[in-house]
């Protein structure tokens, strides 16, 4: 038991479209990033009764977008819970939360500034019983710097056109 924060993208996909590959079977198949539901879609975390789905009765299959991806996990990190409450929205345990370019980029200006000294003022903890260890410590800091390390990273190479990234919690 404890908090659990995960970083997921998913890419941005358009309703698909679909192209006529074969006239005389009328086979069709869509165009984009959905993919047919199957167990390996499933297996991959797919929930087919809840996820958007494209049905395609000639084939009598449907299609669905693809699967988050997790991205990175910072367990028991509780402070970026309280943060993200603070500066972005309440989080739901086992929701997804949409994270933006310009929420990772604040967060990335507020993890450079970060210090012993104005830790509780600029990046505070959370208490509560699953959320972990709540001390200003060096495990704290270097937690943080983690964090804040794999924010930087993310602005450099992360393609907020093409993917959405979110937050995912559960405690």
């Amino acid at each position: 038991m404890g908090l659990d924060i995960f970083f997921l993208k998913e890419q941005r996909s358009q309703l698909p479209t679909f192209t006529q590959a074969d006239t005389a079977q009328s086979v069709w198949e869509p165009v984009g990033d959905w993919v047919p539901c199957s167990p390996e879609w499933i297996n991959a975390g797919g929930d087919c009764g809840c996820a958007p789905r494209v049905d395609h009765h000639g084939l009598k299959q449907h299609f669905h977008p693809p699967v988050k991806e997790k991205i990175a996990d910072f367990r028991k990190l509780n402070a970026l819970f309280r943060w993200v409450e603070d500066h972005v929205s309440l989080i739901n345990n086992q929701e997804t939360l949409e994270i933006s370019r310009d929420v990772l980029e604040k967060l990335g200006a507020d993890l450079a500034r970060l210090s012993k000294e104005n830790a509780a003022e600029v990046f505070p903890v959370q208490g509560g019983f699953f959320f972990g260890p709540t001390e200003y410590d060096d495990d704290y800091l270097s937690y943080a710097k983690e964090l804040q390390d794999w924010v930087e990273a993310r602005l450099q190479d992360f393609d907020f056109d093409r993917y959405r990234l979110y937050l995912w919690t559960w405690w």
